[in-house]
C-alpha cells in the first residue's frame, strides 16, 4: 500500500498522523507492505511542523524527490532495510538505472537538503496569493477551498473555454500552467516562482479570459480615434492604444470586474475608458 505525502490530486492536502495511522493498522491486518511516496514530504514538514521522521516511522519504505519543491535539476532518495535497499539497486540495474560520475547530482542535492527546505514556505505563501486571486476571476473555481502547500487546482468550466486553450494562451504570455483534464488545470509553485510572478501569472489569466469574452462579442463596423481607423485588438503586434469598440467593450467588462489586463497601455486605457 502506497500514500503519497502531500496528495497531488488532493491539491497538495497533508496525510495527518492520525489518518495514517488508520491506514497504516488497515495494511497491517491484510499483511501489506507500506510505501510512502514523499514526492512532497517536506512540504508536509514545513506545512505542519511535524518532523519528516514521524510521518516516515511506520511504513516499510520511503521515497524522496529531491527535485520538484527542493529544486535539483534531477534526483531522489530511497530509504528502507539494508535487505530492501540492496534488492532496489539489483533491480535499479536492471532497469537501467546506472549512472556514472552522480557526485556531481549528489551534490546537488545535499545542498538542496541543507538551503532549500525551510524556503518551502515562501511557495506556499505564493499558492496562497495566487489562489485568492483565482477566486476572484469569473468562471474559474478553486477545487480546494484551503491551500495547504504548494498546489493550485482550478476548474476553468465556467469561462466558456478548456484548459488546453487557456493553458495555449498562456504560454504565449511566457507562464506555464498545468493541464489536468479538459477543465482542471494545476498551478506548481517552487523556488523558481518569485513572488512577483504570482500577479503576474494571475493577470495572464484574467487576459485570457477576457480575450474569450472579446471574442465572442459581435464586432461593430470600426471607430475612429483621431486621424486613425482602429484595428481589432488584441492582434500580433498591435500598436498600443488601438482597438476596436467591441474589444472596448469587452475589456471594460473586465476593468468593471476588477480584472487586471497585462500589456494594457496608458492610451489603451484612456480609449477604453472613452467608449
Amino acid at each position: 500500500m502506497a500514500v503519497e505525502q502531500t496528495s497531488n490530486r488532493g491539491g497538495g492536502t497533508i496525510w495527518p498522523l492520525d489518518i495514517l495511522a488508520e491506514v497504516v493498522e488497515a495494511a497491517r491486518e491484510l499483511n501489506c507492505r507500506l510505501h510512502m511516496d514523499g514526492a512532497r514530504l517536506m512540504n508536509a514538514v514545513i506545512a505542519t511542523g511535524v518532523e519528516a521522521h514521524r510521518y516516515a516511522a511506520p511504513f516499510d519504505s520511503v521515497w524522496i524527490d529531491l527535485s520538484k519543491g527542493l529544486g535539483c535539476p534531477v534526483g531522489g532518495v530511497l530509504a528502507g532495510s539494508a535487505a530492501f535497499i540492496a534488492e532496489a539497486t539489483v533491480w535499479k540495474h536492471r532497469f537501467g538505472g546506472a549512472m556514472r560520475q552522480a557526485g556531481i547530482l549528489a551534490a546537488a542535492g545535499l545542498y538542496a537538503l541543507d538551503h532549500n527546505i525551510e524556503r518551502l514556505a515562501n511557495d506556499h505563501e505564493n499558492a496562497r496569493a495566487f489562489a485568492s486571486r483565482l477566486a476572484a476571476l469569473p468562471g474559474v473555481s478553486l477545487q480546494n477551498r484551503e491551500i495547504e502547500t504548494n498546489l493550485v487546482f482550478f476548474d476553468v468550466s465556467g469561462t466558456g473555454l478548456t484548459a488546453p486553450e487557456i493553458s495555449s494562451q498562456l504560454r504565449k504570455q511566457g507562464v506555464r500552467i498545468g493541464v489536468e483534464s479538459k477543465y482542471l488545470m494545476r498551478a506548481v509553485f517552487h523556488l523558481d516562482v518569485r513572488a512577483e510572478a504570482v500577479g503576474l501569472a494571475a493577470d495572464a489569466l484574467a487576459h485570457a479570459l477576457a480575450l474569450n469574452e472579446i471574442n465572442v462579442l459581435p464586432r461593430p463596423p470600426t471607430a475612429q480615434f483621431g486621424h486613425e481607423s482602429i484595428a481589432p485588438w488584441p492582434q500580433e503586434n498591435t500598436r498600443p492604444g488601438r482597438c476596436d469598440s467591441s474589444s472596448a467593450f469587452a475589456l471594460r467588462i473586465a476593468l468593471s470586474r476588477g480584472l487586471r489586463l497585462v500589456r494594457l497601455s496608458a492610451p489603451m486605457r484612456r480609449a477604453i475608458e472613452s467608449r
